[in-house]
């Protein structure tokens, strides 16, 4: 079983939605550990996990809007990168980084802005590995715009609505370890998506080198 951390709960993305997005994975292949209030993580925690999971922007908790992306976490999830962990940011856990320059570098990438809610086209990648068994599918949702860094990030899915076509997905490594940002989904009825839920296992898999 792969025991992963999961950040989440900040003031825009409650941590029921991450749990409940999560439950279909729980069991026999991933077990989850959920961390919720973040302004007094112990550092020596992320290094026990093969797998880390950031759905929560630069929040402490939904109630304390606190940032806890402290240059010295940024250095250990770093660190625990190169040394071969996966790392997995989904929708949220790319927001509210755009200064945090190390976590930014590893995820190779950040959230700028969106439009208001609208209709938004998520198509993966014919073809690509990843995207096996998901087809494109359409919610509605906050369309993440998004400043890719690193230009040779591996984009497996994008976006379209009548706002523009960005990135929705990509892949890259940092050192021994495999990093991916996914930016679906604002609401439980796209991380329920079927399509979804196939991609979401498919690229938490592929951080930890099992596809």
């Amino acid at each position: 079983m792969i025991q992963t951390l999961v950040f989440c709960d900040d003031y825009w993305h409650p941590a029921e939605l991450v749990r409940a997005g999560l439950e279909p994975f729980w069991g026999d292949e991933f077990d989850f550990t959920f961390v919720e209030n973040t302004c007094a993580l112990s550092l020596t925690a992320i290094r026990s996990y093969p797998l880390c999971i950031l759905a929560k922007s630069d929040n402490c908790s939904a109630i304390d809007q606190t940032s806890w992306m402290t240059a010295q976490i940024q250095a250990e999830i770093h660190d625990c990168v190169c040394r071969g962990s996966g790392l997995l940011a989904v929708h949220s856990g790319i927001a509210g980084y755009s200064d945090a320059t190390v976590l930014r570098n590893v995820l190779g990438g950040c959230f700028t802005h969106h439009p208001p809610e609208c209709i938004v086209k998520f198509s993966p990648l014919v073809g690509h590995p990843l995207c096996a068994g998901s087809e494109p599918f359409t919610l509605m949702d906050e369309h993440y715009f998004i400043s890719l860094d690193d230009h040779r990030a591996d984009v497996f899915m994008t976006t379209e609505s009548k706002h523009g076509k960005q990135p929705g997905g990509w892949l890259r490594s940092e050192g021994a370890g495999r990093v991916a940002a996914i930016t679906p989904s604002h609401h439980l009825e796209g991380w329920m998506d079927p399509s979804f839920q196939r991609l979401l296992l498919n690229v938490m898999r592929w951080c930890v080198a099992q596809v």
